[in-house]
């Protein structure tokens, strides 16, 4: 399994409030996205880098089982 991971940014005002970074982020968290690192900025700003795993699963079917599907399966062969 290959695993790679995208990155991304929020920037926040703080003087917008927590109740907007929470909905925020809980909304990027039923996306899959983890805040790791946060940064304040110029006193006022909250930078939030958030990071997401990207999974690659590899093709399970042996050159076996790929025959005997040509052989006795659909016209495609899966």
């Amino acid at each position: 399994m290959k695993v790679t991971y995208e990155n991304d940014y929020i920037v926040f005002d703080i003087n917008k409030g927590p109740k907007q970074i929470t909905e925020v982020l809980n909304a990027k968290g039923q996306e899959g996205w983890m805040a790791s690192s946060v940064v304040n900025v110029a006193g006022t700003n909250l930078v939030f880098f958030l990071v997401r795993p990207t999974y690659e699963l590899p093709d399970t079917k042996s050159d076996e089982a790929k025959q005997l599907n040509k052989l006795w399966g659909t016209k495609s062969g899966e």
